[in-house]
């Protein structure tokens, strides 16, 4: 087939989306014109599952769920199940509901790599949450914050996005996996960050974690807001935010944060793992992942603190 322009590919891109059965093009030169990440780390096995007996109670009307469970790399190993949305399909309601609330569709879309790398540093360094208040932003359908649940012995851990269907997706995401949490207080909850933060949530938090969240430059101080708000007044307490830089995006939402009081650590080799796999892909190793490249592919981590004074 004859070389196809990026912006051919693109509409091509949003019709496949949109009309799941349209297939003109072949899957390599989409996904090498796609934004969204077609790849993963492998730092975290999963499989889709067959039947989920709660897939018929979850809200979207007539949108498709699968379930997939996610093997989490600790000894002994954990499994959690998950139901999201199919993300070969989209539900075209899902348009209005973001306009009416204010609110993008990316957490609707799956489980992005960023997610992926703050999931397995969590379980990988269990003791940081060690009796500690943790609360997600932007959780999506709350893989990272669940393996705290599962695998830490925080004190409570708090799954929040700005989008009321994902909140709700969460948490019939929570009651499925209690089961197997050591943390005995896990809830769910909506959280935007445009708007207040809820009074017994202020200054309340010892660690706020999110991934892929820095993208969208126009929410970059409501962010900021929302973690200074949440964070207890302590040394201790800290924010680990995992994104890629995305076109200058992460620096920017980073230099707004110390413009509102908050020393930054930005970290580039922070687990010799995530690091080998991203040097692999970047020699181009594996073909499991096409359109990968560091600025929009690799997470950095990012660390907040309040500054000394």
């Amino acid at each position: 087939m004859a070389s196809r322009s990026t912006a051919s590919l693109r509409w091509q891109l949003l019709r496949q989306r949109l009309l799941p059965k349209s297939n003109c093009f072949d899957n390599q030169d989409l996904n090498r014109i796609s934004r969204r990440p077609h790849g993963h780390f492998g730092l975290i096995n999963f499989e889709q599952m067959r039947f989920c007996e709660t897939e018929d109670e979850l809200p979207g009307g007539d949108c498709e769920f699968v379930t997939f469970k996610y093997h989490i790399p600790v000894n002994p190993a954990v499994d959690l199940l998950l139901s999201q949305r199919n993300e070969d399909k989209t539900c075209y309601s899902d348009f209005s509901y973001a306009k009416k609330h204010q609110i993008d569709m990316t957490g609707l879309v799956g489980l992005w790599p960023a997610e992926e790398v703050l999931t397995y540093h969590c379980v990988s360094n269990a003791s940081l949450f060690r009796n500690k208040r943790v609360l997600e932003l932007g959780s999506g359908y709350g893989l990272a914050g669940l393996a705290i649940a599962a695998c830490t012995e925080a004190a409570q851990v708090i799954l929040t996005d700005g989008n009321p269907q994902i909140v709700d997706y969460l948490r019939a995401n929570i009651n499925r996996n209690r089961k197997v949490f050591r943390v005995d207080e896990v809830d769910g909850c909506l959280l935007h960050w445009s708007n207040d933060v809820p009074a017994e949530l202020r200054y309340n938090i010892d660690i706020v974690i999110a991934a892929d969240c820095t993208f969208f430059s126009d929410m970059h101080s409501a962010l900021a807001s929302s973690v200074k708000l949440l964070l207890k007044r302590s040394s201790e307490s800290s924010a680990l935010f995992f994104n890629p830089q995305r076109d200058g995006s992460l620096n920017s939402f980073l230099e707004t944060a110390r413009g509102m009081g908050f020393s930054v650590q930005l970290i580039e080799r922070y687990d010799p793992s995530v690091w080998s796999i991203h040097e692999s892909l970047m020699k181009g190793e594996s073909s499991a992942w096409y359109n990968y490249d560091m600025d929009h592919c690799y997470p950095l981590l990012a660390v907040l603190k309040f500054a000394e004074t």
